[in-house]
């Protein structure tokens, strides 16, 4: 029986892999602890979040101007202005949106 390999002529060659841009490293530990407990991020905030952006006129492509006042909305609905975070873009919870939404 004869592998494939065997019937193929190939040429492997020393390619240089081109380098792949470094990515933060996104952990819901980044986020207040009040935040994390009981995965109230994945579970209330991130679920408002896309209700939000989904019941927008166009919902797609979504940027930094379209996802930082939405998600201040959800993060201030969900913890009802008691728990203060500085959203904006590189912040925990706007990297943990775009992880979560697979944006990134």
């Amino acid at each position: 029986m004869y592998s494939i390999q065997s019937l193929v002529n190939v040429k492997v060659e020393n390619v240089e892999k081109e380098a792949k841009p470094q990515r933060r490293k996104v952990v819901l530990g980044n986020l207040p602890d009040a935040a994390t407990k009981d995965n109230i991020f994945s579970r209330q905030v991130i679920p408002l979040f896309t209700n939000i952006i989904f019941a927008g006129d166009v919902p797609w492509p979504l940027d930094e101007h379209d996802i930082v006042p939405h998600l201040k909305v959800a993060w201030d609905e969900v913890f009802r202005r008691k728990l203060q975070v500085d959203i904006g873009k590189g912040s925990a919870p706007y990297d943990l949106v775009l992880f979560f939404l697979s944006l990134t």
